[in-house]
């Protein structure tokens, strides 16, 4: 397999996201069901042929939509698990705000949030635990409860899920009002009251 960190790899991986771009502005178009391989092949600059080598069909080009942005919150896990100056409250808010911005910052993982928003049948916007996203928010909200920010009578499931609802909510609301607002720091602010309301007695 190719690194990513070689020539060919970065190449490879640009590809990729170009690949799902196209996809994902043609079933906005056009509809899921209206659009061939072959034509997110031409969108995309490419050969047919060559578009299997990255995708066997449309459903898994749907699927691995947003595999891509796992390493980039694989990033912050390492980060956040090594980092001892830091409460695992703050880095929770941290990790809020950062996620929202890096939401938007990439426009295939935006258009994928976008384009799940329409087609929700077709899963790309399901909570699975095999996501990095959802395994660091389970580790950020478990240290938060070790350390009693937030209280253990709490379900750490529900805190996540919640956590994933108010992602989204912002996501959705940022973009009704013409992103006008600071994705950051309405996450961190918002993160603060959710929190609060969390927090073991002292």
């Amino acid at each position: 397999m190719e690194k990513r960190g070689t020539s060919r790899g970065r190449q490879a991986e640009r590809m990729r996201q170009q690949i799902q771009q196209a996809a994902l502005e043609l079933f906005n178009r056009y509809g899921f069901d209206h659009v061939s391989m072959a034509d997110i092949a031409k969108a995309a600059g490419c050969s047919t042929g060559n578009i299997y080598h990255y995708f066997p069909n449309k459903e898994a080009l749907t699927t691995q939509m947003t595999t891509f942005v796992d390493e980039r919150y694989a990033e912050y896990e390492k980060e956040y698990l090594t980092d001892t100056s830091r409460s695992w409250r703050e880095k929770l808010l941290n990790f809020i705000g950062c996620s929202l911005l890096d939401s938007v910052s990439d426009q295939v993982l935006y258009s994928c949030f976008i384009y799940g928003l329409k087609k929700p049948e077709h899963g790309a916007l399901k909570i699975s635990e095999r996501r990095v996203w959802i395994r660091l928010l389970h580790e950020l909200v478990r240290g938060c409860q070790e350390e009693g920010s937030i209280a253990r009578t709490y379900d750490e499931d529900e805190i996540v899920h919640d956590l994933v609802i108010l992602h989204r909510g912002i996501l959705f609301e940022w973009r009704i009002d013409e992103e006008k607002f600071d994705l950051q720091e309405k996450g961190r602010s918002l993160g603060e009251i959710f929190l609060r309301g969390l927090e073991a007695d002292k």
